[in-house]
């Protein structure tokens, strides 16, 4: 069978470089998956060779910085998988399309490649699908999707609307979401045992964390949680949690939202939400809601943490002797899901074929779904990302009508945001 041929859109970004491609390497997505081509806004071959060459500089430039080995091992590796890129653009193997020459070629396209993998700021995603599905290809997106804030930082219905009709309309094509925490080796555990965990028991709360440490003055996180970008913490984060709810087979919605923004950042770079959760099959129990809590720079609040918090559980209306819910825990930092059941808490331990990279557990469901016919895995289609998005934007609408600012972060003096566009 021959290999499926990918064309990626932004081939610079930090996301690309640090899982996209070097998932590539895997042996067994070698085997399965070719690289045949990538696009971004330099006008040819010698420009785009030129930008990644800088991005190569800036983070051999990087490296002597950091005091952690594991940091620098970590951009090394980076260097070596954009160097890799570098050769291949250089050597021919690998083409360049710019961003006007893909509009010109149009559905010829489907003579070089079969699926468009998409990493361009999150404002560009939906065109970029709209480009790939009528001209024939599957579809890879990062997430979100699709942004629902506009540049004034309100929410927006008008790219979901797109998206919603995009989905009508391309049914039949692969149009599939890389929301790479439903791939975690913790997360896949979880729905590979989900039925048997869950024992006939319905899901009464959802609990979700992610609360991060992370560098105010650094461009990219000022670039990814903008206005001029259309995200917001919720955006960038908390479409993680919401997908679980999704892929449940529930809707979120919003009862109550709380926010803060870190001085000098122009969108919410903290929240606590609650929802109702309206049942949408069998999972979840009539009434069941969910609370939600994601922010960035938890090292700088008013009580900073060096700690992380990555998890999401899942309590059921079950109780053990004692009255308490029982409740299955995943993990999100240490590959862990933890269960609670009447006899106490165990940890699931499992020999699950699940890569610490993301990307190759994508791209074993992107195989699955488009040459086997089989959605297997932790398949994410649009639908569910519609369902999350949706819930999202509606979470924005009732933050724009409450404005319930509260007080996190400790004032340090402001950073003035630097904009990167691509």
């Amino acid at each position: 069978m021959s290999k499926i041929r990918l064309l990626q859109i932004a081939f610079y970004s930090e996301w690309a470089i640090n899982t996209f491609f070097a998932s590539l390497r895997d042996p067994e997505i070698a085997q399965k998956f070719k690289l045949i081509g990538v696009s971004g806004l330099e006008k040819n071959l010698p420009r785009a060779v030129s930008s990644l060459s800088r991005a190569i500089a800036y983070r051999e430039a990087l490296v002597p910085s950091y005091v952690s080995e594991e940091k620098k091992e970590r951009v090394r590796a980076q260097i070596k998988t954009a160097n890799e890129l570098l050769n291949g653009l250089k050597n021919g193997e690998i083409k360049y399309f710019s961003v006007s020459e893909l509009a010109k070629i149009g559905g010829e396209v489907r003579e070089y490649a079969d699926m468009l993998v998409i990493h361009s700021s999150n404002p560009c995603h939906l065109d970029y699908m709209v480009w790939g599905s009528r001209n024939g290809l599957d579809v890879l997106v990062e997430k979100p999707t699709v942004t629902v804030l506009d540049k004034n930082g309100r929410a927006s219905r008008e790219k979901l609307d797109r998206l919603i009709c995009l989905n009508n309309v391309n049914s039949h094509r692969i149009i599939m979401n890389a929301e790479h925490y439903a791939y975690k080796q913790s997360t896949m555990l979880f729905y590979k045992n989900l039925e048997q965990m869950l024992g006939g028991r319905k899901i009464r709360r959802v609990i979700g964390e992610v609360l991060e440490i992370d560098e105010p003055n650094h461009p990219r996180t000022q670039h990814t949680l903008s206005r001029e970008n259309e995200t917001g913490i919720l955006t960038d984060t908390g479409v993680h949690l919401l997908d679980f709810i999704s892929r449940l087979g529930g809707r979120a919605v919003p009862k109550n939202v709380k926010f803060d923004s870190y001085p000098g950042y122009d969108v919410e770079t903290y929240a606590e939400v609650k929802y109702d959760i309206q049942p949408l099959d069998g999972h979840f129990a009539p009434g069941a809601t969910a609370e939600i809590r994601v922010g960035k720079f938890i090292d700088r609040t008013i009580f900073p943490t060096n700690t992380e918090s990555k998890f999401v559980k899942f309590e059921f209306d079950e109780t053990d002797a004692e009255g308490n819910p029982l409740y299955v825990q995943v993990n999100l930092n240490n590959g862990g899901v933890v269960e609670k059941t009447k006899s106490g808490e165990r940890v699931i331990h499992d020999a699950y074929p699940a890569s610490k990279n993301e990307y190759v557990n994508i791209l074993r469901a992107v195989d699955d779904a488009r040459t086997r016919g089989k959605m297997t895995g932790i398949i994410t289609p649009i639908k569910d990302s519609i369902t999350t998005l949706t819930g999202l934007v509606n979470t924005y609408e009732l933050m724009d009508k409450v404005r319930d600012r509260i007080s996190v972060y400790r004032n340090p003096l402001a950073v003035a945001p630097v904009h990167i566009s691509y």
